[in-house]
């Protein structure tokens, strides 16, 4: 059984959890709106085997005052999902979830999912990494020309493969933007592609916020803001947050 919070609007949601395991004929349990308690109580109810979550959900059932009144013993696998799994948190989820198996990936909407994942050890051993790219998908990084770098430096990541977007829908100038000719889709994130396929992501070209797993846009944030006839000029970027990754400042 696999616990679903993810919205169906995400693509981690709808295509690689919901479709996903009807697909292979699973059950799913749907979580309409987070709520930790509530969570570990469905865990323990219909005996789940699988949770993805962004780290903000993992913190919460770890702080969970009920969570040591409940069964959790069918719980398999955990992974992150949305977000960055914070080595901190890893080390205390193998302490409260031991005899378990971890993981986590890459990916985003215009590649249809994740591109890299790792789970068990492949992941565990290096935790810094946001897995290995899968077999189907060309990952490397690019300087900002888009020339291709050497494995190893950090650069732009850039994906090919055809689990990516044919463009964004009426937008021309946005799709030459990200695709080139070549197929290659710039990601806007900033990385390492090793030779053994580890992919490590070290920032953000754009200036994004994730919180959540949701991705706030500071210029979007920013231009609501300063409409107000009270503020005269504002800046929006995000700050560390453990619970819930980056929260928004401004």
């Amino acid at each position: 059984a696999v616990f679903l919070i993810f919205p169906l609007f995400h693509v981690s949601g709808a295509q690689q959890i919901f479709l996903g395991v009807m697909a292979r004929g699973g059950k799913i349990v749907f979580h309409r709106r987070w709520n930790p308690a509530e969570a570990l109580k469905l865990i323990e109810q219909e005996k789940i085997t699988e949770f993805t979550g962004p780290p903000m959900t993992l913190w919460d059932m770890l702080n969970e005052p009920t969570r040591a009144d409940r069964d959790l013993s069918s719980l398999g696998s955990i992974a992150s999902g949305g977000q960055a799994l914070p080595i901190n948190l890893l080390m205390e989820l193998q302490k409260e979830f031991p005899h378990r198996i971890f993981g986590g990936g890459y990916g985003m909407t215009e590649t249809a999912g994740s591109v890299s994942l790792a789970m068990g050890d492949l992941f565990t051993s290096r935790p810094e990494c946001s897995g290995v790219m899968h077999d189907l998908a060309e990952m490397r990084v690019v300087d900002e020309d888009g020339n291709p770098l050497p494995a190893g430096q950090v650069g732009e990541i850039a994906v090919r493969g055809p689990m990516l977007m044919s463009g964004y829908w009426g937008n021309q100038d946005a799709t030459a933007k990200t695709l080139d000719a070549d197929g290659w889709l710039r990601t806007g994130d900033i990385g390492i592609v090793e030779e053994s396929g580890y992919v490590a992501i070290v920032d953000r070209k754009t200036n994004m916020v994730i919180c959540k797993g949701e991705n706030i846009y500071c210029a979007e944030i920013e231009r609501v803001l300063i409409s107000h006839d009270d503020i005269a000029d504002v800046a929006a970027f995000g700050v560390p947050d453990d619970r819930v990754g980056e929260r928004l400042a401004v």
